[in-house]
């Protein structure tokens, strides 16, 4: 599948390391939790989240050198994107929906929410960061009229704690939960959702250089995260011994997770 190239049509500034990409066109196939495989032309290809259908839209964290390019991009420059790929989430609209986002992973779960509000869902949104500054997507959420719960690790916004702190109560209640962020809150989640038999779904990253399974980049213990997720339940993240423990590079080499597992795209 060749890209479709387009033009940046609005950008942004989310906080000083995250913009939002709005482009000249629109993925009207893609689903919550599905990426496309956004070009720069003449640098490379990373998968991308999809925040919004119409008009293509996509946040992205200024990590390592090609979200660096893209950030030194301006309105009206040319980049290109094939898609959407992947499974994403399985949306329920009966009872609570519970999304839960760390970092920009609370872009992603915009769009999931815009979609359970039209199918009427009672939904609550636990989001979280470092600080208060590394916050998304807030204002757009309390805008939708849904539930908002705020932790931050140093305590200037919110709970202080993990965001894991600020959907306790949330959890008490066991709703349907949809969660995107670093690997080690959805090992978290994955823990005490299973413990309390609560039904959730995980949107996982790696690093991939296909989208389609060819290249087998973003396997993770014989799942290809690109195909078979990379939204996956949290029974079958149990099943895969990896999650949570290692990750492979660009290269293919594999690596540990420490600390937070932060990788560079």
């Amino acid at each position: 599948m060749l890209p479709r190239v387009v033009s940046v049509s609005e950008i942004i500034a989310e906080n000083p390391y995250i913009k939002t990409f709005v482009l000249s066109d629109t993925v009207p196939g893609a689903t919550p939790g599905q990426f496309v495989m956004l070009w720069i032309p003449g640098l490379d290809e990373k998968p991308i989240a999809v925040v919004c259908r119409d008009p293509l839209t996509l946040t992205i964290a200024a990590v390592g050198p090609f979200s660096r390019a893209l950030h030194a991009l301006k309105v009206g420059d040319r980049v290109g994107w094939r898609g959407p790929f992947g499974r994403g989430f399985d949306l329920q609209g009966d009872g609570e929906a519970l999304l839960i986002g760390g970092g920009y992973g609370v872009a992603a779960l915009y769009f999931c929410a815009q979609e359970l509000r039209k199918q009427q869902a009672d939904i609550t949104v636990a989001i979280g960061g470092r600080t208060a500054q590394d916050l998304v997507f807030e204002e757009r959420l309390r805008e939708m009229d849904v539930r908002i719960a705020v932790a931050t690790e140093d305590g200037s916004r919110g709970t202080r704690g993990f965001v894991t702190d600020a959907a306790r109560e949330a959890l008490s209640r066991k709703p349907r939960v949809y969660a995107c962020g670093p690997e080690a809150m959805l090992v978290a989640i994955m823990r005490e959702t299973l413990a309390k038999n609560i039904p959730a779904q995980l949107s996982v990253e790696r690093h991939m250089k296909c989208g389609f399974g060819i290249c087998g980049q973003c396997t993770l213990s014989g799942k290809l995260v690109c195909q078979d997720g990379p939204v996956f339940t949290a029974r079958e993240l149990s099943q895969l011994p990896e999650f949570g423990r290692v990750y492979r590079d660009a290269s293919g080499a594999v690596h540990f997770f420490q600390g937070r597992g932060a990788r560079r795209t």
